[in-house]
């Protein structure tokens, strides 16, 4: 069974859960660049309006918080740990613990989007420090926990979590989060990253 990540508006079957992993994280990489800009902006007092930090926000606390993250701790990680992956290699289990940190940075950007006195240098310094913990995090998965999965998890094991991601992308998924995340994605690069 092949799964699906919406790139682009192209539909990419995806053969291992890493792959479709990777892709997830390319988008959060994307977006993590229009973050990078935006601070960029901000410390040159270009007015950035409020509702796109807002929403950008909302897009990481709802695609790397729900829609990639939850796909990680529910199925990658358990199968993982039935087939005795982390026996050798425990450091990896500090990738989960990982996510926490990156929900308490979503949390705090989120209260300085909040409200009507908002502050670039609080926003900046959440925002630095997401970026920072964030591209750590994704090289770790890509160097490390991925190459393990793909070589070291077996075939029916790696089919399972496939299937698994599907039937959660079927319950979460009903209302087309994938292409509204795209095209968030899309909106964002075009108005903050067009002149790069």
């Amino acid at each position: 069974m092949d799964t699906w990540v919406i790139m682009g508006e192209k539909e990419i079957a995806m053969k291992n859960p890493c792959a479709i992993l990777r892709a997830e994280n390319a988008a959060i990489r994307s977006i993590l660049e229009v973050l990078e800009e935006i601070c960029f902006l901000l410390r040159a007092d270009q007015e950035i309006l409020q509702i796109d930090l807002v929403k950008i926000a909302d897009f990481l606390e709802r695609y790397c918080e729900i829609f990639h993250n939850e796909k990680e701790m529910h199925y990658l990680y358990p199968a993982m740990a039935a087939a005795g992956l982390f026996d050798s290699k425990p450091e990896l289990l500090e990738l989960a613990d990982e996510h926490d940190i990156g929900r308490a940075f979503i949390e705090e950007l989120k209260l300085v989007t909040a409200g009507n006195e908002f502050n670039s240098d609080d926003f900046i310094m959440h925002a630095e420090a997401y970026i920072e913990h964030m591209r750590l995090h994704i090289d770790a998965e890509e160097t490390l926990l991925f190459p393990l999965v793909e070589k070291d998890l077996p075939d029916k094991d790696q089919a399972a979590v496939i299937q698994a991601f599907e039937q959660w992308k079927a319950g979460k998924d009903k209302g087309g989060q994938a292409l509204d995340f795209d095209r968030l994605i899309q909106y964002f690069q075009q108005k903050y990253l067009r002149n790069r």
